[in-house]
């Protein structure tokens, strides 16, 4: 009769412990742009580029909307600051 072979302890592979300071430092380093649709980034880049081209005032137009239809989007730094100036 054989014995059975003694049982192992289950040893699942351990993480090592995360360092909630550098996970903060990654999230804000991503771009925002990541966590959006690609249609809602493709819509920021159509503005960006009006900005480029020098049509404020159809940018800011599709600023306000796109900000008026995804009020909790963060946007990028550029179109941020241009979201804060007065129209």
């Amino acid at each position: 009769m054989q014995a059975a072979p003694a049982p192992q302890a289950e040893s699942a592979p351990t993480a090592p412990p995360t360092d909630a300071p550098s996970m903060m430092m990654k999230l804000r380093a991503a771009s925002p742009e990541e966590t959006m649709t690609p249609a809602m980034a493709a819509e920021l880049q159509a503005i960006r580029l009006l900005y480029a081209h020098g049509d404020t005032t159809a940018a800011r137009a599709r600023l306000d909307a796109f900000h008026h239809e995804h009020p909790h989007a963060v946007l990028p730094p550029d179109l941020q600051r241009h979201l804060e100036t007065t129209p």
